[in-house]
């Protein structure tokens, strides 16, 4: 006998032949739903070379790093702008007691740096966002999966990617694979140590950095929904805010700004907070700037969402200045007072393989800049500091040979030039950083009235 039940398979069939007939394909198409995005798998770096510093080193106990993988980069893998799921780092060998360095919290930002400019020089925590939290799975000569938590909105530039590992026990010690690259920039920094776990908020200057190699990294990426109509520009935070040194970086970031493809995004900076200029390469939702400035400045997020050609403008956040400098790669600084820092600050030293060249001039018309030196310490025979008196280092030299070195300090520079300026140069080699130096900047103020001719 014939049997008369339907499968659910054959009632499957049926319903669907049955809504094409009557509402077509589109209808079915429409309703495949709206997350369904395609997802690509983004590789960084080939081969079989390996390090063990990047992400981790798991010979010591805690450890905290950062690595800047380049938007050309990712672009060159196949990546563009949208939601990343997960990210990987090849485990090649060695460290076999995994269960000593699983504990992860991971960490991805949005970011227009290309270097970390010192050892000290961390994207501030506050522009990152905290992705993972766990223990991993690490197996030998496999890829290890990190499941975010929640989907991180990449914007299409440049990319920073935080490891804090927080195990207190070590295993010397696993291999990653990694991968060179060109230009000699700092791109991984990482503080490591069997007693102090980091606070990512507060890092301790890395112990190493490098300027040649960055992890292996991969990572898969859903295309962001497009953006539409009037995009919201979110609400701004710097970090720090207060007192901060010329030549100090400074994260920018906005919490609740639309994201989707389409979107663009420039900060803007002002002085007065009404006259704004572009800063240049700022065009992500989370920056990091370097402050040039020696009075409060104001900060703002432009978010633009190109399919709709409709634009927001953020409220300002303020940051005040110390009037201190640390010393930045380049640049004229009108000052007569404050501190003068190698790069490092008044508590860390300068970094490896350091090219900088600034000028001070007297912000007090007619004055000549003076440089009090009260400690310096470089190390001898290899990183040297030269001052010029005049506005470029092809001013008369103040220094003698290839320039002050060691612990032979300036003392007291003063500069005699037309309009009194001083120009420092400092250069370091690749390896034993000292101190550095602490000086005070003030002017020698310009005669004025009769003279007193004296006894």
């Amino acid at each position: 006998m014939k049997s008369t039940t339907t499968t659910g398979k054959a009632m499957l069939h049926e319903l669907f032949s049955k809504i094409v007939s009557r509402y077509g394909l589109l209808f079915l198409l429409m309703t495949i739903p709206a997350f369904s995005l395609a997802q690509t798998t983004v590789t960084l770096g080939t081969g079989t070379t390996t390090n063990t510093n990047y992400p981790i080193n798991t010979c010591y106990g805690f450890n905290y790093s950062q690595q800047i993988y380049l938007g050309s980069e990712i672009a060159s893998g196949g990546g563009s702008a949208g939601q990343i799921t997960s990210i990987r780092f090849y485990y090649a060998s060695g460290g076999t007691t995994t269960a000593n360095w699983l504990n992860w919290t991971v960490y991805l930002g949005n970011t227009s740096l290309t270097t970390f400019a010192t050892t000290s020089s961390w994207v501030a925590v506050g522009s990152l966002t905290q992705v993972f939290s766990g223990n991993i799975t690490a197996v030998a000569g496999n890829w290890i999966t990190v499941t975010l938590s929640t989907p991180f909105n990449y914007t299409g530039g440049n990319l920073v990617v935080a490891v804090d590992e927080n195990s207190t026990n070590y295993s010397c010690t696993a291999a990653f694979r990694s991968y060179t690259h060109t230009g000699g920039s700092r791109r991984a920094i990482l503080y490591y140590s069997d007693v102090t776990n980091p606070n990512p908020s507060s890092p301790p200057t890395a112990n190493t950095s490098s300027t040649t190699l960055v992890s292996q990294f991969q990572f898969v990426i859903a295309s962001g929904t497009p953006c539409s109509g009037t995009p919201t520009s979110g609400t701004p935070s710097a970090t720090p805010n207060s007192s901060v040194d010329i030549g100090s970086s400074v994260s920018l970031a906005s919490s609740g700004v639309t994201s989707g493809t389409g979107m663009t995004y420039q900060w803007q900076s002002s002085s007065n907070n009404s006259t704004w200029t572009n800063i240049t390469g700022a065009t992500t939702s989370g920056t990091s700037i370097v402050f040039s400035s020696t009075a409060t400045q104001y900060y703002r997020l432009i978010a633009t969402c190109t399919n709709s050609s409709l634009s927001a403008t953020s409220s300002s956040v303020t940051v005040t200045a110390s009037g201190n400098m640390n010393m930045p790669v380049s640049g004229t600084y009108s000052l007569c007072s404050g501190m003068f820092y190698d790069s490092g600050g008044p508590s860390a030293a300068y970094a490896a393989s350091e090219n900088r060249t600034i000028t001070i001039s007297p912000s007090t018309p007619g004055a000549k800049a003076r440089v009090t030196f009260s400690a310096f310490n470089t190390e001898a025979g290899y990183d040297y500091l030269r001052i010029y008196d005049g506005p470029t280092v092809g001013s008369p030299a103040l220094h003698t040979g290839s320039g002050f070195n060691g612990t032979t300090s300036p003392g007291v520079i003063t500069s005699t030039a037309t309009n009194g300026e001083l120009t420092f140069q400092f250069t370091s080699d690749g390896s034993g950083q000292n101190a550095g130096w602490t000086a005070a900047i003030s002017c020698l103020a310009p005669c004025s009235g009769t003279p007193v001719s004296g006894t």
